[in-house]
């Protein structure tokens, strides 16, 4: 989560070699997550970063563990709205297309199989 949102748009592109079409397609669509996720990104590093201070700093266990579940929270709301996105640009490519969209993903660590 260290690089902006939609940092990998033109090299998924260049990879499923997308069509003119399926490029304005998929932009939109990125586009329209940006406000979605963008904001919970930055409210996980926040909440990371008092994370981390609050174990140097010796704060009290229960502080520590709420700030945890809102870090468990905040993740699960950015992997939601992830796996939103790449569902509807799923739409847009044909199935070989998909097979090379899983090999970029598969190739940045972002899924294992």
């Amino acid at each position: 989560m260290n690089q902006p949102h939609g940092s990998h748009l033109e090299p998924i592109l260049v990879k499923i070699h997308a069509n003119p079409e399926q490029r304005t397609k998929i932009t939109i669509i990125v586009t329209n997550y940006r406000p979605k996720i963008e904001p919970l990104r930055q409210e996980y590093r926040q909440k990371s970063q008092e994370f981390l201070d609050y174990i140097i700093t010796g704060q009290p266990a229960e502080k520590v563990i709420s700030r945890q579940s809102e870090l468990n929270h905040l993740y699960g709301a950015i992997v939601t709205q992830y796996s939103m996105m790449r569902l509807e640009i799923r739409k847009v490519l044909s199935p070989e297309q998909s097979k090379l969209y899983d090999d970029y993903r598969r190739q940045q660590g972002w899924t294992k199989r």
